[in-house]
């Protein structure tokens, strides 16, 4: 769903687990888009998958995989600025 730079350590959040990964989020960026795959980075530490978007807060400029996000889910943090190109995006997708 999204990858996220928590103290200089990439996390992998997917629907049911979290996994640690080596290299830099920049790299795995290239990889993702150079393999055709719809990662763009939302905020400085995150990049995530914009096809599996289900549900965008425009409040807490979140995203969120699932319609209805289960306790303890995390969601994905976009940088304000970024916000409206991003959800510019995910509609585009759709």
């Amino acid at each position: 769903m999204f990858l996220e730079m928590v103290q200089n350590r990439i996390l992998v959040h997917t629907s049911d687990s979290v996994y640690y990964l080596p290299n830099s989020l920049e790299r795995w960026l290239r990889a993702f888009q150079t393999a055709g795959l719809t990662f763009e980075l939302v905020d400085r530490p995150c990049i995530a998958n914009l096809s599996n978007v289900k549900r965008m807060d425009p409040t807490w400029y979140r995203l969120y995989f699932n319609e209805k996000p289960q306790p303890g889910e995390k969601p994905c943090n976009v940088a304000r600025s970024n916000y409206r190109i991003i959800a510019k995006k995910i509609r585009e997708l759709k």
